[in-house]
């Protein structure tokens, strides 16, 4: 019989939205041509004031992909900074994501492997939207599954991106996460 221990602690927080955490730049071309020139991608509607003002966008745009790369936190900040940032959050209430990944922990998955990541872009972010607005909740949690790596769970989660300016749904990303207890993987 299969372990739904974690399964059954994680229902009462699952598909509920916690806090919302803020990009920390606004969105912006500068950002989007560093991005472009890193993966090469010259189309003209990232690039062309002219020639984006003829499309429907009816100027520039950000490649879709832009949305992780906006929504990231900082690589390095200050203490004070990422305090700040953390009072933010935590003042606005509970974060289910943490609460189900902090009853893993306790159940003693305690590593953490991305198997799956699904991006959906809804609409386009420009300059113009102000930052990224981003929420996340669990949409499900596995029974304790045998893998070769370790017996453990699969969380799945979805972060929602909008805009500031007028609280625009612009993407959805859904992560599959494995966490698994160390040392109990099957032996080859």
């Amino acid at each position: 019989m299969a372990d739904t221990r974690l399964k059954d602690a994680a229902q009462q927080y699952l598909n509920k939205r916690g806090p919302t955490s803020v990009s920390r730049a606004e969105v912006n071309m500068p950002m989007a041509w560093n991005y472009c020139e890193a993966v090469q991608d010259n189309n003209p509607v990232y690039w062309d004031e002219e020639f984006a003002k003829k499309t429907r966008f009816g100027g520039l745009i950000c490649p879709p992909q832009m949305l992780k790369v906006m929504a990231g936190g900082h690589w390095w900040a200050p203490d004070y900074v990422r305090e700040r940032q953390q009072k933010a959050i935590e003042s606005q209430g509970e974060d289910y994501v943490g609460k189900v990944r902090a009853l893993s922990d306790e159940m003693g998955y305690s590593i953490n492997t991305q198997v799956g990541t699904e991006g959906e872009f809804l609409a386009p972010i420009k300059p113009g939207d102000g930052h990224l607005l981003m929420t996340s909740l669990v949409t499900e949690v596995s029974e304790e599954k045998q893998t070769r790596v370790g017996r453990g769970v699969f969380i799945t989660s979805v972060v929602e991106y909008r805009t500031e300016k007028d609280n625009k749904l612009v993407g959805r990303t859904k992560m599959v996460l494995l966490k698994y207890i160390p040392g109990t993987g099957r032996q080859t």
